[in-house]
């Protein structure tokens, strides 16, 4: 699974949240967690890329890491316009991230 375009998100999403872009910020959060989260839940293929090389250890701990920080970013962004009960949601969606 290609998770390449999470990180171009995520990205994006840093660069709008320091530009005080909440919602646009906000969005590219979510297509992050989205894609990420469909890696992480085929769990599955994330160990077939393990064991056949095409994924390290530490590239899986780095995805992992940019899941969880993706979540708290959002947290973020819902805080910076008035959404705090889900900016709440989303800080314990971060925290229920383990990176291994």
């Amino acid at each position: 699974m290609d998770t390449t375009f999470a990180r171009a998100h995520a990205y994006l999403g840093a660069k709008y949240l320091a530009e005080k872009k909440y919602m646009r910020a906000a969005n590219e959060y979510d297509s992050a967690i989205t894609r990420l989260e469909r890696w992480r839940s085929n769990r599955q293929a994330v160990d077939i890329a393990v064991y056949s090389g095409m994924l390290t250890e530490n590239e899986k701990h780095d995805l992992l890491e940019l899941l969880r920080d993706s979540y708290y970013q959002m947290a973020d962004a819902y805080d910076a316009f008035g959404r705090k009960s889900d900016a709440v949601a989303y800080r314990a969606k971060g925290a229920a991230v383990e990176v291994e």
